[in-house]
């Protein structure tokens, strides 16, 4: 006896599991994106992204995990607005573009795996604040201490740094609010 109907399990599939893009690069995305705003990308980039993906402005979360070809995010990532979470593991990418910081729903950041030894390019700090952030996660980088920009992260609950080459935690000191 059948427990469940296999045209129902399909159709709970696809309402439930992230969009699937086999066969298919970033150069050309899909027309529309479910309305489940999320979006998975996980080892189906072989080339650039296509600026078209930043058009889908409801995309509340992105993965684009697991593509070693990966080496930058594009600058137009600032025009989603909605995106709550960005998955970034196992890429090739070494830091993030500055326009990420007009992300200020931006919730949970993963970065593990990469080459990242900083997160943004020199910039003077007491001008970048991410406000939202609540978990970043940059394990199996090459940080020799904690990224100074974590200080100017006030909701920060959690923050992974395993596998990395610390040698200072300083940063990790808040003084007294």
């Amino acid at each position: 006896k059948q427990i469940f109907n296999k045209r129902r399990t399909n159709k709970i599939k696809k309402e439930i599991f992230p969009v699937q893009l086999k066969d298919m690069t970033l150069a050309d995305p899909p027309q529309r994106i479910p309305s489940k705003q999320y979006f998975g990308l996980a080892q189906q980039i072989t080339d650039n992204i296509s600026p078209k993906l930043f058009t889908y402005k409801q995309i509340t979360v992105l993965d684009l995990s697991n593509n070693p070809s990966l080496c930058e995010i594009p600058e137009d990532i600032q025009h989603l607005r909605a995106l709550k979470t960005l998955r970034l593991n196992s890429c090739s990418i070494s830091q993030l573009p500055l326009t990420m910081l007009s992300l200020n729903n931006l919730d949970s950041l993963e970065l593990n795996k990469n080459k990242f030894s900083q997160f943004f390019p020199v910039v003077d700090l007491s001008l970048v604040v991410m406000e939202s952030l609540t978990h970043l996660s940059l394990n199996s980088n090459q940080f020799t201490s904690v990224p100074p920009i974590c200080k100017r992260m006030p909701r920060l609950k959690q923050l992974h740094l395993h596998m990395n080459r610390l040698t200072d935690v300083s940063e990790l000191c808040r003084p007294a609010y």
